[in-house]
C-alpha cells in the first residue's frame, strides 16, 4: 500500500502502547475485598481506559458495562444524594479533576470510613492531603504528591499497600492480646486480694509477692506475645473504625470469666491450706497464681483460633518466655535466698504436679471459649 503524498512510503503496521497494570494487582484487590476494603478507582483518564483496567484487576467485573464509570460531568449533574450514593456504590470514576477527586473523599469521609488515597501527580496533591492516609508513589510520584502525603510507596506496588495492611493488623492484634494478657493476670490479682478482705481471710499474697509475679510472669511474657506472627485471618476481618477501644465489649466476657477463674483457684488453694499455716498458704496461692498466668499466655495467643490451629511451637519466643518464667518461679520458691526474702516454705513436687495441672483448666477454658464462640474456624488451615 502506497500514499500519494510520497509514493516512495510504503505503509508496514501500526504500533500501540498499552501500560497494563502489575500482574500482583488482582490479587491484591481480592485480598482487599476479603479484608473489607473498598476500592474505587479515581482517575483523571478515559472513562474507556479506566473501565479497562478496572476490569483487568478486578475492581469490577468482567463483564461489567460503561454505566459502571461515572465521569466527572455525569457527578456534577447530581444532586447531593445521589452524589453520596453514586460514591457509595460506584468503582470507578474517570476524567476528574483535582476538586472532584477531593469532594469524593470528603464525602467518603463524610460516612465515617477511612480512607488512603495513593497518587502521583500535581493532581492528587489536594486529595493525598485531605485522606486519612495519603500515599504517594516513590518512584514515578512528583515532589508536590509527596509531600501532600503521609506515605510513601517505595516500589510504587499496590500489592504492597495491602501487604503493609495485613502486617498493621497484626501488630494491632498483637498489642490487643498483650493488653488483655496484663488486664485478665492484673485483675486476678487485685480481685484475689479484695475477695480474701471481703471474707475476712488473711492477704494471699505479699505485696513483694506480687511484685515478683508482675515482673517475672508479665514482664517477659507481655513482650513475647508481642511477637506473634500472624494466623492467616488477618484479611478474613472487617477492618477496626478508627474510633473503636482496644478492649471492647466482645472479648469483655473472656477477660472477665478468665480472671475469676484464676481467682477462684488461688484463693481456693490458699484456704486449704491455711491450716498448714500462713506462709504455706501463701506460697501455695503463690504458685498456683503464677501458673495460671502461664496457662493463660498461651491463651492470648489467639483470641479466635486454638493454639493447636496455630500450632503450640510456631512462637519461639513464647516458649523461651515460659520456660525461664517455670524456672525461676520455681527457683524463688525453692532457693533459700528467695525463700526467706519472700516468706516461701518448702513444696513437694506432688504438690507442683497438682497445682499444673489444676490450673491448666485456665487455658482449657479458654479453648472451649474459643471454640464455642468462634466454632467456625476449628480445622481451618493456615
Amino acid at each position: 500500500m502506497s500514499f500519494s503524498a510520497d509514493p516512495s512510503l510504503v505503509f508496514a503496521g501500526i504500533t500501540g502502547m498499552i501500560d497494563p497494570p502489575r500482574l500482583d494487582v488482582k490479587d491484591a484487590v481480592n485480598d482487599c475485598r476479603r479484608a473489607g476494603i473498598k476500592v474505587i478507582m479515581a482517575t483523571g483518564d478515559h472513562a474507556k481506559t479506566g473501565l479497562a483496567i478496572a476490569r483487568a484487576t478486578g475492581i469490577v467485573p468482567p463483564d461489567a458495562h460503561d454505566e459502571a464509570v461515572l465521569t466527572e460531568s455525569d457527578l456534577l449533574e447530581m444532586t447531593e444524594e445521589e452524589f453520596d450514593e453514586a460514591v457509595s456504590t460506584c468503582r470507578v470514576f474517570a476524567r476528574l479533576t483535582p476538586t472532584m477527586k477531593l469532594r469524593i473523599a470528603s464525602r467518603i469521609q463524610a460516612r465515617g470510613e477511612l480512607i488512603a488515597m495513593t497518587g502521583d501527580g500535581v493532581n492528587d496533591a489536594p486529595a493525598l492531603k485531605k485522606a486519612d492516609v495519603g500515599i504517594a508513589m516513590g518512584i514515578m510520584g512528583t515532589d508536590v504528591a509527596r509531600d501532600a502525603s503521609k506515605m510513601i510507596l517505595a516500589d510504587d506496588r499496590f500489592s504492597t499497600i495491602v501487604h503493609a495492611i495485613e502486617e498493621g493488623r497484626i501488630v494491632f492484634n498483637n498489642t490487643r492480646q498483650t493488653t488483655y494478657y496484663l488486664l485478665t493476670t492484673n485483675f486476678a490479682e487485685i480481685t484475689t486480694l479484695l475477695t480474701a478482705m471481703a471474707i475476712a481471710l488473711p492477704t494471699p499474697l505479699t505485696a513483694i509477692q506480687i511484685l515478683w509475679l508482675n515482673l517475672v510472669t508479665d514482664g517477659a511474657n507481655d513482650m513475647a506475645l508481642s511477637t506473634e506472627h500472624g494466623h492467616g485471618d488477618e484479611l478474613d476481618t472487617k477492618p477496626v473504625k478508627k474510633n473503636t477501644g482496644i478492649v471492647t465489649k466482645e472479648v469483655l466476657p473472656f477477660l472477665v470469666i478468665n480472671a475469676g477463674l484464676m481467682t477462684l483457684l488461688s484463693l481456693g488453694v490458699f484456704y486449704l491450706y491455711l491450716d498448714e499455716g500462713l506462709n504455706k498458704a501463701r506460697t501455695m496461692a503463690f504458685i498456683t497464681m503464677a501458673f495460671c498466668q502461664l496457662w493463660n499466655v498461651l491463651n492470648m495467643r489467639s483470641l479466635r483460633k486454638s493454639l493447636f490451629q496455630i500450632g503450640p511451637f510456631t512462637n519461639r519466643y513464647v516458649i523461651y518466655s515460659l520456660t525461664g518464667s517455670i524456672i525461676v518461679q520455681i527457683a524463688a520458691v525453692e532457693m533459700p535466698f528467695f525463700e526467706n526474702l519472700f516468706g516461701f516454705e518448702f513444696v513437694y513436687p506432688w504438690e507442683y504436679l497438682v497445682v499444673i495441672l489444676m490450673t491448666s483448666s485456665v487455658f482449657l477454658f479458654g479453648e472451649l471459649y474459643k471454640y464455642l464462640k468462634y466454632g467456625k474456624y476449628v480445622g481451618k488451615k493456615i
